[in-house]
């Protein structure tokens, strides 16, 4: 937490995506701050296409400027099967299933403070106790790539292939996390 929304809420998007469909092959993005975004922060709008390596495209966008109160994520997953819509707004999440005109809604107690919680709870323990953890790191690595690679993209406007991108040689600045379009860099304090 603490980057751009992007970082702060995609994250969580692209690792879903490859643990469900393979790794992420290519990337092709639009990271943009506005007036709207908290202070400190580089992006407060992403519009993001991933491709995966099983052949599936996924398509992403996050913003802080959204409307609404509480925190609500939804994913949409669509095949020639039907879809299945989720939409998680604290405390509970509903899944929808559609498939050949019919739905059925299914709302489950939402688990994002308690599995979190528990995450870091194992990874401190196994830390402490010298024992490995069930923290995949290499999956952490390559989301952390990916998502650097979409910056990268939206810095340089253009699709970025993660086979022959090197996040350790790329180092961003905030002009390049960020495109202002005619808004201040940070939001303007009028009191």
């Amino acid at each position: 937490a603490g980057g751009g929304v992007l970082f702060d809420t995609g994250y969580h998007f692209i690792d879903l995506m490859a643990h469900l469909f393979g790794p992420v092959r290519a990337v092709t993005a639009l990271c943009w701050g506005s007036g709207a975004r908290p202070r400190g922060r580089p992006d407060d709008h992403a519009n993001v296409t991933l491709e995966l390596s099983g052949g599936t495209v996924a398509v992403m966008t996050c913003s802080w400027a959204a409307p609404g109160g509480a925190p609500a994520w939804q994913r949409r997953f669509i095949c020639e099967y039907g879809v299945i819509a989720e939409t998680d707004t604290r405390p509970c999440s509903t899944v929808i299933i559609s498939r050949r005109g019919h739905e059925q809604a299914i709302e489950t107690p939402g688990q994002w403070e308690a599995s979190n919680s528990e995450a870091i709870s194992q990874i401190i323990s196994a830390i402490l106790a010298g024992s490995p953890s069930d923290f995949d790191a290499a999956g952490a690595r390559h989301t952390l790539s990916v998502l650097l690679a979409c910056y990268h993209s939206s810095s340089i406007g253009g699709r970025v292939r993660l086979a022959g991108f090197d996040p350790g040689s790329w180092q961003p600045d905030s002009s390049a996390l960020a495109a202002d379009y005619g808004f201040p860099s940070q939001p303007t304090d009028t009191s």
